[in-house]
């Protein structure tokens, strides 16, 4: 009779461990699609804000590349003098001078 109890208790703890086992499985497979839907809407996110970020990366490398040249330009006579007669701080006739 003891056998027979043991042998009913150990196939209620089998039948108990698949029951939990298969409600794991089931809430790890129904939580998957949620999961994969929010990492990719968050990988979409990402590539947007990398194509904006490329874009301002473009701007400010033609900007700067502007800037250099316009900085070369300023380190000759004619271009400080030019500078000088745009901001107004030289008439149109009268003689710049630079000293270094």
């Amino acid at each position: 009779m003891k056998l027979h109890s043991s042998h009913l208790r150990n196939r209620k703890l089998r039948w108990l461990m698949r029951i939990v086992l298969s409600m794991v499985l089931a809430t790890v497979l129904g939580a998957l699609p949620v999961y994969i839907n929010s990492e990719l809407s968050e990988i979409r996110k990402m590539r947007s804000e990398l194509r904006s970020m490329k874009k301002l990366n473009q701007r400010l490398f033609v900007d700067l590349e502007d800037s250099s040249v316009r900085l070369d330009t300023l380190r000759t006579k004619a271009g400080m003098e030019r500078l000088m007669r745009e901001k107004g701080f030289a008439p149109e006739d009268s003689l710049v001078y630079q000293f270094e």
